[in-house]
């Protein structure tokens, strides 16, 4: 028996359900399905042929299922859904047909990434803070950083917002005051030195209070673009790493900050996606190679495709859900609808629709017409419509 890959950070197995159905009616004695009683007698035909093999060689193989008592329990009638199963290290060989996910925990995703970052930063001769801002430019990429960097190093600081696009002025350079205290250029409070804050930059005085209302109102407006967050003078191209925000943000801030920043890494990688329930912080990862269309199932409960991380909706395909959500955010489909199927009211201009086969139309008041009464075919006035124009069915007025 071979066991399966030893895993890290408390991260658990997610296996295909349909396996653990024909494992879970082995165990609980429930009525097989014709499926599983044809997979039974393929099971018995091939130990059959392997007692005659093993008889004719002179031993018997030992027979072993491997199956564990403790199946957690998952009601799923669909084979292509993978769920949690945890405590399943020693499952047969046999169990690990398809590909495999494994789910992430917060604190193994944060683990990961500093690791990764950590790794790089010797190699740049960058604190980790600014190695971080670089790998964020180049899309967490380490083969695309390193390939590319060294040739211009200077370039891509400027570009990933580690030094300025442009220096600063010796005005706004140099300290205006050679005292302890200074005014800051936003609030115009005078206050300590060694209570504002400034980047390299250059860009000062700006207190730490005006600095962590800029970075409260950024999380707020800004949502995950908060990573790419810059520094207070207009037009400064410089960015605030982890570093900044720490010292800078309210701690719910610093911790919105992360989470942004987390997410930007495992949707970097194409073998992660990151659970879309709100607040939970894991990531499913694919032992795989390419990118799967399997619905998985996180700690959290959510289930979702892990090809496009929305809510699960198989048999649709991904492609087929994002233009079918496209077509309903936008107002320009919905305006062809009603065009296509409504006429205007003639008294009043309220779109409406015939739902039955006469002409004679009504503008129903209750939902929100003028009570007026026209004519379907024509649009004109009902009060000029008769037996002479051809009663309720037909309309000859322009005939």
């Amino acid at each position: 028996m071979l066991a399966s890959p030893s895993l890290k950070n408390g991260a658990s197995v997610l296996r295909r359900s349909s396996l653990v159905i024909e494992r879970r009616a082995s165990l609980t004695g429930r009525r097989p399905s014709m499926g599983d009683k044809i997979k039974q007698l393929k099971k018995e035909e091939e130990a059959r042929r392997s007692s005659i093999a093993s008889s004719n060689s002179g031993f018997e193989e030992d027979s072993d299922d491997g199956l564990s008592s403790d199946v957690e329990e998952y009601d799923s009638d669909d084979p292509q859904d993978w769920f949690l199963e945890d405590g399943d290290e020693d499952a047969d060989e046999s169990d690990d047909e398809g590909p495999m996910f494994t789910i992430l925990e917060k604190a193994g995703l944060i683990k990961r990434m500093r690791e990764f970052v950590d790794s790089i930063a010797p190699q740049l001769d960058l604190t980790h803070p600014d190695a971080a801002l670089m790998l964020q430019h180049f899309m967490w990429s380490e083969e695309k950083l390193l390939r590319l960097y060294f040739d211009k190093p200077e370039f891509y600081q400027r570009e990933a917002g580690l030094i300025p696009a442009t220096l600063p002025s010796k005005k706004d350079a140099s300290s205006s005051s050679s005292s302890s205290n200074v005014t800051c250029v936003v609030c115009f409070e005078t206050v300590p030195i060694a209570q504002t804050f400034s980047m390299n930059c250059g860009h000062q005085h700006y207190c730490k209070g005006c600095w962590q209302d800029y970075l409260t109102e950024s999380t707020k407006e800004d949502g995950s673009q908060i990573i790419n967050v810059k520094c207070m003078y207009p037009k400064c191209t410089v960015k605030l790493n982890q570093d900044h925000f720490k010292t800078l943000a309210q701690a719910k801030d610093f911790e919105r900050y992360m989470y942004f920043l987390m997410k930007n890494y495992v949707e970097s990688d194409i073998h992660m996606t990151y659970c879309p329930g709100g607040a939970c912080g894991r990531a499913v990862r694919f032992q795989g190679t390419g990118k799967p269309t399997d619905v998985v199932e996180c700690h959290c409960g959510m289930r979702f495709c892990f090809n496009c991380g929305q809510e699960k909706h198989n048999p649709v395909r991904c492609e087929d859900l994002h233009s079918w959500q496209a077509k309903n955010r936008d107002d320009n489909e919905s305006m062809k609808l009603i065009q296509a199927t409504t006429k205007p009211c003639y008294h009043c201009g309220m779109p409406t629709e015939r739902t039955k086969g006469c002409n004679h139309m009504s503008c129903r008041k209750e939902q929100g017409g003028c009570g007026g009464e026209w004519c379907w075919m024509c649009r004109g006035d009902w009060r000029s419509h008769g037996s002479h124009t051809g009663g309720f069915y037909s309309c000859n007025k322009y005939e």
